[in-house]
């Protein structure tokens, strides 16, 4: 494949969302029945694609309709201004400045920062709640004894 692109291996093999659109498709061509792979390739991108946004609009309306109990009733039109609000979110990353805003999403939300973001919380929580009573609680749901 970098013969036929005429590059070195380590500037085709690129991480990120270049590699989906870019290497995968063109392995895709080099299969027999092309036309049926590229398109079960990118039907599956589509579907997880979905399945991503359904995740986030059942978290989101999980955690309102626990903090605002009375949202309930009205729940069909609370799940449609969530989906209309992340929709207008969305439409940042179609526009002209589109692949910038990505990349910055997709760094800032996937990078280094998730774990820094899970140490402070562990960091906190062990020391809000105390090691020694943490340990005992989830010794007794657990019935294990657990070295923190």
């Amino acid at each position: 494949m970098a013969v036929s692109q005429g590059t070195t291996v380590p500037e085709l093999v690129t991480s990120g969302s270049g590699l989906a659109f870019v290497v995968y498709a063109e392995a895709v061509t080099n299969m027999p029945v092309p036309p049926l792979w590229a398109f079960l390739f990118f039907f599956m991108l589509i579907t997880l694609g979905l399945d991503s946004q359904f995740t986030m609009v059942e978290t989101l309306s999980t955690a309102v309709f626990d903090q605002w109990p009375v949202l309930r009733s009205r729940k069909v039109l609370v799940v449609s201004l969530m989906s209309l609000v992340l929709f207008l979110c969305g439409l940042t990353m179609v526009l002209q400045g589109g692949l910038y805003m990505f990349e910055l999403f997709n760094f800032y939300s996937a990078g280094i920062s998730v774990i820094v973001m899970a140490l402070i919380e562990v960091s906190l929580i062990s020391y809000v709640y105390g090691e020694l009573r943490l340990g005992t609680e989830l010794y007794g749901r657990n019935s294990t004894l657990l070295q923190i």
